[in-house]
């Protein structure tokens, strides 16, 4: 049996602005993996700031290495469009 996976790192990325629930879900998720994961896993709350700093956010933190990405929506799904 393979052991589970273990990231260094989680970022929790979420719309603060959201018409949903989106900063009390993260919240939440926060905590809860908080009580889970092991004390060294860096679990980060990141609320975006503008369009498209979701897609910004994503990359900074996959460039790390070992980090898990969670998008977190309340209203439904979670959609980073860009203009340009």
């Amino acid at each position: 049996m393979d052991s589970p996976r273990v990231f260094d790192t989680v970022s929790i990325i979420f719309n603060p602005n959201s018409t949903g629930d989106a900063p009390k879900l993260a919240s939440e998720l926060y905590e809860q993996l908080g009580e889970l994961l092991p004390d060294e896993t860096d679990i980060r709350l990141q609320p975006t700031e503008h369009a498209v700093h979701a897609i910004d956010l994503s990359r900074d933190a996959a460039a790390v290495g070992n980090t898990l990405v969670v998008s977190v929506s309340g209203d439904g799904g979670y959609n980073e469009g860009s203009t340009a």
